[in-house]
């Protein structure tokens, strides 16, 4: 694809490629493509879409500004050591694809999930009220909200297009030494 839109520029063309959602996340192709320009010496912008995120925010009427709001893709959290609070929203992408490594493969094991589990678990009650997503990708389409109790999602079918929303188990405990700030 990358060959393709750089092809088009090298004829002296003007090239635009649209992608699904917003084309700077989850998705290579579009930033491959504008470095290659611009390291030939072409002029490359990227404009922002409409993402997953910005769906999730008017679907769940999640407002970062609330509560605040943590992002990892799945597989990297459940893998590596990332900061979670348990006062703030957390937002697991493609968790239908966790731990899935090979090209084949298409969703995500329960015992992953099982696995998933036990790490949120360290910060959230397993009855801890979650959110299974999915936004619409046609007009006029719902979204897909599923809620469960954390401890129920390894027995929930999912695939690479859902996302977990965690919702704040707890409210914000407030730093003493900044006390005087608050209203």
């Amino acid at each position: 694809m990358v060959v393709e839109i750089i092809d088009v520029v090298r004829d002296g063309h003007t090239a635009c490629a649209a992608f699904y959602g917003h084309p700077g996340v989850f998705s290579l192709v579009p930033r491959m493509a504008i470095e290659r320009a611009r390291d030939e010496g072409f002029a490359a912008t990227m404009s922002p879409g409409i993402s997953a995120e910005d769906c999730l925010f008017a679907d769940l009427l999640v407002d970062p500004a609330d509560s605040g709001l943590i992002t990892y893709e799945a597989t990297d959290y459940l893998i590596n050591k990332r900061v979670v609070d348990p006062t703030t929203g957390l937002v697991l992408w493609q968790i239908g694809k966790l731990a899935v490594f090979e090209p084949g493969d298409r969703t995500s094991s329960s015992e992953a999930k099982r696995a998933l589990v036990g790490k949120l678990a360290e910060h959230y009650p397993t009855g801890h009220r979650v959110v299974l997503y999915e936004a619409a990708t046609l007009p006029g389409e719902p979204p897909a909200i599923t809620e469960l109790a954390l401890n129920d999602l390894p027995a929930e079918s999912t695939h690479a297009g859902h996302t977990l929303y965690i919702p704040p188990a707890e409210p914000a405990r407030a730093d003493p030494r900044f006390r005087s700030y608050r209203p």
